[in-house]
């Protein structure tokens, strides 16, 4: 149990080793229903009225620039910044909170990031159809560090597209 939680009307928070972790949190209000992965990735947001799937999943990945070939030409003769995707260094954690999961670990250029999920509870039936997810992001090098974050999600529905 992590150490706020002992303080005086604080709900209690769980930190687990995220290679011990075989499933990720679910958090939901009067709206949706959202149910995460043990990578961190949100697995589905779930709509309360319909009935449905409203999206499957969301990642979020990283990049920093270095060195990789261009098809056809030496990327030191390119002149553009190249980037390559950013490898969790040894495990991080996860801290478990009835509002909120936080997913921390530490990348393979020295950033800390810290991906945090939650699904805001006004109370009621008025709760709002959204989930958040908030990044934090630290440079733990001497040095300024050039960084990419890219987000992808897969939108699920019952409306047709036609294609």
């Amino acid at each position: 149990m992590n150490e706020n939680s002992t303080a005086r009307n604080t709900l209690p928070s769980y930190l687990v080793s995220d290679d011990s972790l075989s499933m990720g949190a679910s958090l939901g209000n009067s709206a949706i229903w959202v149910t995460t992965l043990a990578t961190g990735a949100i697995q589905h947001v779930f709509d309360i009225e319909s009935g449905q799937d409203l999206l499957e999943t969301i990642s979020i990945r990283y990049a920093t620039t270095g060195h990789r070939p261009v098809e056809g030409r030496k990327s030191h003769d390119t002149g553009e910044t190249s980037y390559v995707a950013l490898a969790q260094v040894g495990p991080g954690t996860f801290e478990i909170h009835p509002a909120y999961q936080r997913h921390s670990f530490n990348t393979a250029a020295s950033v800390a990031i810290s991906e945090t999920v939650f699904v805001p509870l006004f109370g009621g039936h008025r709760d709002p159809a959204v989930v958040y997810q908030v990044i934090d992001l630290k440079n733990l090098n001497p040095f300024p560090v050039l960084l990419r974050a890219f987000g992808f999600a897969r939108l699920k529905g019952a409306a047709e597209c036609g294609v």
